[in-house]
C-alpha cells in the first residue's frame, strides 16, 4: 500500500495540476482573441517603433493568472458547501 507522505505528496501535486491546466487554458485563449481581434493588450508580442524593439504587455499574463486564482477560488467554495452537506 501507499504511504500517507506519498498520498499527501499526490493530493499536493493535483492541487497545483488544476489550476496550471486552467491558466494556460485561459492563457491561450487570450492570446487567440488577441491576435484575432487585434487587441495589443492581449498580445504576449508588441511591436514597438516599427519593429526596432519588442515589449512585453503584463495584461496579457496578469488577466490569465487573476481568472485562474478567481475561478479556483469559487471552486473551492463550492467544494466546500457539497463536503459539508
Amino acid at each position: 500500500m501507499y504511504s500517507v507522505e506519498f498520498l499527501f505528496r499526490i493530493t499536493q501535486i493535483n492541487k497545483l495540476r488544476v489550476p496550471l491546466i486552467i491558466y494556460c487554458i485561459l492563457f491561450l485563449i487570450g492570446q487567440i482573441i488577441g491576435y484575432v481581434l487585434n487587441i495589443d493588450l492581449l498580445k504576449i508580442y508588441l511591436s514597438i517603433d516599427n519593429g526596432n524593439g519588442s515589449s512585453y504587455s503584463l495584461t496579457c499574463i496578469a488577466l490569465p493568472i487573476i481568472l485562474t486564482l478567481v475561478i479556483n477560488f469559487i471552486y473551492s467554495i463550492f467544494n466546500r458547501r457539497i463536503k459539508n452537506k
